[in-house]
């Protein structure tokens, strides 16, 4: 049988989960099957986690200029209502913005 094991890290990298997955490979290539370990290269993590941090704050800012536009069209009124949407598009963008990716498409981010 041929088994591929992904993982971000393996050894000489310390760690329970690369630990186990040495353990778990060098265990199923003694009984005589085919084992692969492919890792993401911390590069390619690195470069993900920039991209997913640009995408984030591109759609806080997609929600800040529409309403910053409106309360200045307003005079100024109701500041404090804007500073509070924008807390809370913060909130659910930093909060649920991995969710979102998990859900639509299938774990992948934009970044990955």
């Amino acid at each position: 049988m041929h088994i591929l094991h992904v993982y971000k890290d393996y050894p000489p990298v310390r760690g329970g989960i690369e630990n186990h997955v040495r353990i778990l490979a060098e265990g199923q290539a003694a009984q005589g099957h085919t084992v692969e370990v492919v890792v993401a290269s911390p590069g390619a993590r690195i470069w993900g986690f920039f991209l997913d941090t640009i995408f984030q704050h591109l759609i806080l800012l997609a929600c800040m200029i529409p309403v910053l536009l409106l309360a200045l069209l307003s005079g100024g009124v109701g500041l404090g209502l804007v500073f509070s949407f924008l807390l809370f598009a913060g909130f659910l963008v930093r909060n649920f913005y991995f969710t979102w990716f998990e859900i639509r498409w299938q774990g992948s981010t934009p970044g990955t």
